[in-house]
């Protein structure tokens, strides 16, 4: 299909009003609230063996547990009315890893492992499962990767075939391959919000997806066995395993704490992936 056949945000006609954050302007119909039939099932989505968030709750707990899944599924129809989850929920655990070969003093020896809330990856998928397809709507076909039938893979089958029909008919090929660095760190959030708002996105959502990054919180723990632990609020961007950006400003007051000229002090790379 041409371009022409696919309205840009922009030219999108929204019923939302434009103060979404004040919820006496929601238009009708209002969204159902959270079915205990969609807790369960992104309960059972959650991917086995990863680590506990700051509660200490692991997602193979809740996966086992209907108890678990029942309780969760009350809290999120709180959440979901409330239009805020807890702020336990909204804190991710990190721990940062000493790449080998590198400077204990930068920031930039240091790759991530993010643990978050098992309860709040539930919450998230609900959420994220009401609006993917009204989102994928408005999203060009051109986007592959991170879309339902349309992966990444077939645009590099697709690169071979032009690639081998230009070399078997002598023609010349034009390539271009761009990478963003830390592209999810610098997103813009009222950017992103502006345009999930040109979508027609209920207002509710708007309010519950703005809510979820402006507490967003991250818990560095550094040295040996975790013993120090350092909080930041994180203040732009997504919230992305790679987030290291956002300890910059906090970095020497881990450098202090925690001295990192002893890189002895961190887990090495083999040790945090049999420990994960």
């Amino acid at each position: 299909p041409s371009a022409a056949q696919h309205a840009s945000i922009n030219e999108t006609s929204t019923s939302v009003a434009l103060n979404y954050k004040d919820p006496l302007n929601d238009p009708h119909p209002l969204p159902k609230p959270i079915k205990a039939d969609e807790v369960f099932k992104a309960a059972l989505s959650l991917k086995i063996g990863k680590s506990p968030g700051v509660d200490g709750i692991s997602g193979d707990l809740i996966r086992q547990s209907e108890t678990s899944q029942k309780w969760i599924y009350e809290i999120c129809s709180r959440c979901f009315d409330a239009e805020k989850q807890p702020s336990e929920w909204l804190k991710s655990k990190v721990t940062l890893i000493k790449k080998p070969r590198k400077p204990a003093q930068e920031i930039g020896s240091y790759r991530t492992v993010m643990a978050q809330v098992a309860a709040a990856k539930i919450y998230s998928t609900v959420i994220l499962r009401r609006i993917n397809d009204h989102l994928d709507k408005h999203i060009h076909h051109s986007q592959c990767g991170f879309r339902k039938s349309r992966s990444a893979v077939e645009v590099i089958h697709a690169t071979q075939l032009l690639r081998d029909a230009s070399i078997a008919h002598n023609r010349p090929l034009c390539l271009l391959m761009a990478d963003w660095q830390k592209a999810f760190d610098k997103l813009d959030r009222g950017f992103m919000m502006s345009c999930l708002q040109q979508t027609g996105l209920h207002p509710e959502y708007l309010r519950i997806i703005e809510q979820s990054y402006a507490a967003l919180r991250l818990s560095a723990l550094v040295g040996e066995l975790g013993a120090v632990a350092v909080d930041y609020s994180v203040q732009s961007g997504m919230e992305s395993p790679e987030q290291l950006g956002a300890f910059h400003p906090a970095w020497a007051e881990l450098a202090a704490r925690a001295e990192l000229a002893d890189a002895q002090q961190f887990p090495s790379e083999d040790e945090m992936n049999r420990g994960y």
